[in-house]
């Protein structure tokens, strides 16, 4: 189950994924 909030930030429709998303690995974008 995928766990999100959904909400407006500068009047653009945004959604924060709180759980359940896919593993993205441990290293930063910089890092790879």
């Amino acid at each position: 189950m995928v766990r999100v909030i959904d909400s407006h930030t500068g009047g653009e429709p945004t959604r924060v994924v709180i759980s359940g998303g896919p593993d993205l690995g441990a290293t930063s974008v910089a890092e790879r």
